[in-house]
């Protein structure tokens, strides 16, 4: 196991989450759409 890979994708994984809630921000319509994409990354994480 390599801890740097680790934080290197939960990085990645954090800048996802951060671009989606800019895209939800800027489109409330696509808001239930972008949630559940969300909710595909946070359990594809664990």
């Amino acid at each position: 196991m390599k801890p740097q890979r680790e934080t290197l994708k939960a990085a990645a994984v954090n800048s996802y989450s951060l671009i989606f809630f800019i895209k939800i921000m800027e489109k409330p319509i696509d808001l239930n759409s972008n949630f559940k994409l969300n909710n595909l990354f946070v359990m594809r994480r664990s």
